[in-house]
């Protein structure tokens, strides 16, 4: 919620935006609500459609959402398992997730 609010400062907004990603989870198959609905927030950048956009995504298969939001650097580069670029990566998708989800 708090994201939520941070994204979404207008509260008109804000309970649209909730009640689309409330769209996710509802099926059996849909799994891991929390993860996935930050995951849908993080790459939809404050924006209504794509939020609905990605929201569907989501619901067509969670894996993706979860890699774009969390690995966006490695999913681009993915590197050879011994290569040292791939902690590189690691760190820097981690990073950059920590930001956007603590971050004034």
């Amino acid at each position: 919620m708090r994201k939520l609010k941070k994204m979404f400062p207008d509260e008109g907004d804000r309970k649209l935006a909730f009640k689309i990603l409330e769209e996710y989870g509802v099926e059996e198959h849909e799994r891991g609500e929390p993860r996935v609905r930050l995951g849908i927030l993080k790459i939809s950048k404050n924006n209504i459609e794509s939020l609905r956009k990605n929201t569907r995504y989501a619901k067509q298969d969670y894996r993706d959402v979860l890699c774009w939001a969390e690995y966006p650097n490695q999913s681009k580069n993915w590197p050879k398992p011994n290569s040292p670029k791939k902690q590189e990566l690691i760190d820097k998708d981690e990073r950059q997730y920590k930001e956007w989800l603590y971050g004034d």
